[in-house]
């Protein structure tokens, strides 16, 4: 790819040397939006994993959620660590 540039003896007529110059605008646009989509699900998801976290402890209680979780840790996973997309993977029993 070439800059199109044979001489550097003139600098003030030389105008941007990147690719699509006038889009700047266009890509902070879809960056900002970008941005605040990735909040929003960041947000909801880990508002679901605290959902079911606490729906977990609800259900089983502190000293069994501690167990499961000096279990995980014995076991070489690190402690809150999860499989599931929302973050959470509680054991159930029946």
């Amino acid at each position: 790819m070439s800059t199109g540039i044979s001489s550097w003896s003139n600098p003030a007529e030389i105008t941007a040397i990147y690719p699509f110059p006038g889009t700047e605008w266009l890509l902070v646009i879809a960056g900002f939006v970008f941005w605040i989509w990735w909040h929003v699900k960041q947000i909801r998801d880990e508002n679901r994993a605290l959902k079911d976290a606490a729906e977990h402890h609800r259900r089983y209680g502190l000293r069994k959620t501690m167990e499961e979780n000096v279990a995980r840790t014995a076991s070489g996973e690190a402690a809150g660590s999860h499989s599931s997309s929302s973050g959470v993977s509680p054991v159930h029993h029946d």
